[in-house]
Protein backbone atom coordinates (compact mmCIF):
# COMPACT_ATOMS: atom_id res chain seq x y z
CA UNK A 1 0.00 0.00 0.00
CA UNK A 2 1.07 3.56 -0.65
CA UNK A 3 1.62 5.26 2.69
CA UNK A 4 -0.80 8.07 3.55
CA UNK A 5 0.67 11.38 2.50
CA UNK A 6 3.27 9.63 0.39
CA UNK A 7 1.34 9.59 -2.85
CA UNK A 8 3.20 10.54 -6.01
CA UNK A 9 2.08 11.45 -9.51
CA UNK A 10 1.24 8.24 -11.33
CA UNK A 11 0.50 6.17 -8.22
CA UNK A 12 -2.52 3.93 -8.58
CA UNK A 13 -4.72 4.05 -5.50
CA UNK A 14 -6.70 0.94 -4.78
CA UNK A 15 -9.88 0.60 -2.76
CA UNK A 16 -7.74 -0.86 0.04
CA UNK A 17 -5.56 2.28 0.00
CA UNK A 18 -8.59 4.53 0.23
CA UNK A 19 -10.29 2.43 2.93
CA UNK A 20 -7.15 2.60 5.08
CA UNK A 21 -7.16 6.41 5.15
CA UNK A 22 -8.19 7.64 8.57
CA UNK A 23 -7.69 4.35 10.41
CA UNK A 24 -6.46 5.33 13.85
CA UNK A 25 -3.61 3.31 15.37
CA UNK A 26 -2.63 2.98 19.00
CA UNK A 27 0.20 5.38 19.82
CA UNK A 28 2.37 5.76 22.91
CA UNK A 29 1.77 9.02 24.77
CA UNK A 30 3.51 9.71 28.07
CA UNK A 31 2.38 12.05 30.84
CA UNK A 32 4.33 14.39 33.07
CA UNK A 33 3.04 15.06 36.59
CA UNK A 34 0.02 12.79 36.08
CA UNK A 35 -0.42 9.43 37.80
CA UNK A 36 -2.65 7.24 35.68
CA UNK A 37 -3.23 5.15 32.61
CA UNK A 38 -3.21 6.62 29.13
CA UNK A 39 -5.01 5.33 26.06
CA UNK A 40 -4.14 7.12 22.83
CA UNK A 41 -4.82 6.72 19.14
CA UNK A 42 -3.50 8.76 16.26
CA UNK A 43 -3.25 9.15 12.53
CA UNK A 44 -1.19 11.45 10.32
CA UNK A 45 -2.39 12.19 6.80
CA UNK A 46 0.17 14.18 4.89
CA UNK A 47 0.77 17.10 7.30
CA UNK A 48 -2.42 16.87 9.40
CA UNK A 49 -2.49 14.88 12.65
CA UNK A 50 -5.57 13.50 14.36
CA UNK A 51 -5.04 12.35 17.96
CA UNK A 52 -7.32 11.12 20.75
CA UNK A 53 -5.98 10.91 24.31
CA UNK A 54 -7.79 9.61 27.38
CA UNK A 55 -5.90 9.72 30.67
CA UNK A 56 -7.53 8.14 33.72
CA UNK A 57 -6.07 9.09 37.09
CA UNK A 58 -4.96 6.37 39.48
CA UNK A 59 -3.80 8.84 42.11
CA UNK A 60 -2.82 12.43 42.76
CA UNK A 61 -1.14 14.68 40.20
CA UNK A 62 1.87 16.87 40.96
CA UNK A 63 2.63 20.09 39.12
CA UNK A 64 1.66 21.20 35.63
CA UNK A 65 0.30 18.28 33.59
CA UNK A 66 1.60 17.76 30.05
CA UNK A 67 1.67 14.92 27.54
CA UNK A 68 4.42 13.90 25.12
CA UNK A 69 3.50 12.58 21.68
CA UNK A 70 5.56 10.04 19.71
CA UNK A 71 7.95 11.03 16.90
CA UNK A 72 6.10 11.82 13.69
CA UNK A 73 3.44 13.82 15.54
CA UNK A 74 5.42 17.08 15.90
CA UNK A 75 3.18 20.13 16.37
CA UNK A 76 3.83 22.99 13.93
CA UNK A 77 1.82 25.76 15.55
CA UNK A 78 2.75 27.61 18.72
CA UNK A 79 0.04 30.22 19.09
CA UNK A 80 -3.33 28.54 18.58
CA UNK A 81 -5.28 25.77 20.29
CA UNK A 82 -4.76 22.39 18.66
CA UNK A 83 -7.77 20.64 20.18
CA UNK A 84 -10.46 20.36 22.79
CA UNK A 85 -10.03 19.12 26.34
CA UNK A 86 -12.50 17.70 28.85
CA UNK A 87 -11.74 17.21 32.55
CA UNK A 88 -14.06 14.94 34.55
CA UNK A 89 -14.11 15.14 38.34
CA UNK A 90 -15.64 11.75 39.13
CA UNK A 91 -16.23 12.26 42.87
CA UNK A 92 -17.98 15.62 42.43
CA UNK A 93 -19.80 14.68 39.25
CA UNK A 94 -18.46 17.79 37.49
CA UNK A 95 -17.04 18.35 34.02
CA UNK A 96 -14.72 21.18 32.99
CA UNK A 97 -13.98 22.30 29.43
CA UNK A 98 -10.75 23.57 27.97
CA UNK A 99 -8.33 23.47 25.09
CA UNK A 100 -5.10 21.71 24.23
CA UNK A 101 -2.11 23.80 23.19
CA UNK A 102 1.45 23.07 22.16
CA UNK A 103 3.74 22.89 25.17
CA UNK A 104 7.45 23.62 25.50
CA UNK A 105 8.48 21.34 22.62
CA UNK A 106 6.97 20.30 19.30
CA UNK A 107 5.96 16.96 20.83
CA UNK A 108 4.43 18.34 24.05
CA UNK A 109 0.69 18.90 24.53
CA UNK A 110 -0.35 21.22 27.35
CA UNK A 111 -4.01 21.01 28.41
CA UNK A 112 -5.62 24.26 29.57
CA UNK A 113 -8.93 24.70 31.38
CA UNK A 114 -11.21 27.68 30.78
CA UNK A 115 -10.93 29.85 33.89
CA UNK A 116 -12.76 32.79 35.41
CA UNK A 117 -10.46 32.96 38.39
CA UNK A 118 -12.27 30.65 40.78
CA UNK A 119 -14.85 28.25 39.39
CA UNK A 120 -13.53 27.44 35.90
CA UNK A 121 -16.92 27.82 34.26
CA UNK A 122 -16.58 31.09 32.31
CA UNK A 123 -14.36 31.35 29.30
CA UNK A 124 -12.36 34.46 30.21
CA UNK A 125 -8.85 32.98 30.14
CA UNK A 126 -6.92 29.70 30.21
CA UNK A 127 -5.46 28.14 33.34
CA UNK A 128 -2.63 25.62 33.49
CA UNK A 129 -3.94 22.18 34.44
CA UNK A 130 -2.05 20.95 37.49
CA UNK A 131 -2.41 18.99 40.73
CA UNK A 132 -5.32 21.16 41.98
CA UNK A 133 -6.67 22.79 38.78
CA UNK A 134 -9.43 22.38 37.77
CA UNK A 135 -9.79 19.96 40.70
CA UNK A 136 -7.62 17.84 42.97
CA UNK A 137 -6.89 14.80 40.83
CA UNK A 138 -7.80 11.38 42.21
CA UNK A 139 -8.82 7.98 40.89
CA UNK A 140 -10.81 7.68 38.54
CA UNK A 141 -10.86 11.31 37.27
CA UNK A 142 -10.43 11.66 33.50
CA UNK A 143 -8.59 14.05 31.20
CA UNK A 144 -9.57 13.63 27.54
CA UNK A 145 -8.30 15.51 24.50
CA UNK A 146 -9.17 15.39 20.82
CA UNK A 147 -6.50 17.04 18.68
CA UNK A 148 -6.29 18.10 15.05
CA UNK A 149 -3.28 20.14 13.98
CA UNK A 150 -0.64 20.78 11.35
CA UNK A 151 2.44 18.56 11.66
CA UNK A 152 5.84 20.30 11.66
Amino acid sequence: MTSPGGFAVGDVLTAADMNDLGNMATITVTATNFAGTIAARGYVLNKIAFVEIKATATGAASGAITFTLPAGYEIATTDTPIGNALFIDDSAGLNYNGVATRGATTLTVAPRVFDNGATYNRYTRWAVVNATVPMTWASPDVLSMVLCYRVA
